[in-house]
C-alpha cells in the first residue's frame, strides 16, 4: 500500500466525508457559525486568491493565524493547492521563525492583517501580496521538497522548535 503524504488527499477526505452535510454547522467560534457548505465555499475561494497572489502548489507554505473558522478555511484552500502547511504559532517571533522557516524552505507565510508587522520584524519579507482577507508575506527562501501534508512545531520552549511532520494518513 502506497504512502498518502500530501494535504490534497486531506482535502480529498474531508471533502467527501462533509460534502452531504451542507447546512449543518461545521464550525462555531467566537459567536460565529460556518455551515460545512459555507466552509468549503470560502476554502475554494481563498485556493483560488491564494494562488492568484503567487502562493505556489506543492510548495511548503506558512499559516499564521489564530484559531477561528478563517484558520479552518486556510488550512482547507492549502490542502486544495496541496502546499505543505507549516503550523505557525501566532505567538512566534524572531527565535522561533527564522528557525522554522529556514529549516523547512517555507516559500510565503499567509496571515492576517495584525500577523503582518510581527512577522515582518520577524523575518525577512521579499514581497507582500493580498489573497481576499489574507495576507501572504513571500520569505525569498529556497523551497524544499516536501512530501509531508503539515509540518507542527514544538513550543521550543527549551531551545528551537522542532518540527514533525505529519503525512495525510496521520491526519486523517
Amino acid at each position: 500500500m502506497s504512502r498518502v503524504t500530501t494535504s490534497s488527499a486531506l482535502w480529498s477526505a474531508f471533502r467527501d466525508r462533509t460534502a452531504a452535510l451542507g447546512d449543518l454547522t461545521a464550525l462555531a467560534a467566537g459567536g460565529h457559525e460556518v455551515s460545512f457548505a459555507a466552509l468549503w465555499q470560502q476554502a475554494e475561494r481563498l485556493a483560488t486568491a491564494l494562488l492568484a497572489a503567487g502562493v505556489r502548489e506543492r510548495t511548503v507554505i506558512g499559516l499564521s493565524l489564530p484559531n477561528s473558522h478563517r484558520f479552518v478555511a486556510t488550512l482547507l484552500a492549502l490542502c486544495r493547492i496541496d502546499a505543505t502547511v507549516a503550523l505557525l504559532s501566532p505567538q512566534y517571533g524572531r527565535v522561533e521563525l527564522g528557525p522554522i522557516v529556514a529549516g523547512a524552505g517555507v516559500d510565503c507565510i499567509v496571515t492576517d492583517a495584525r500577523g503582518v508587522e510581527r512577522i515582518s520584524a520577524s523575518q525577512p519579507i521579499t514581497r507582500a501580496a493580498r489573497a481576499d482577507v489574507l495576507e501572504v508575506l513571500f520569505t525569498g527562501v529556497t523551497p524544499l521538497d516536501q512530501p509531508a501534508a503539515v509540518l507542527k512545531f514544538s513550543s521550543g520552549s527549551m531551545r528551537e522548535p522542532k518540527g514533525i511532520a505529519l503525512y495525510a494518513e496521520n491526519v486523517l
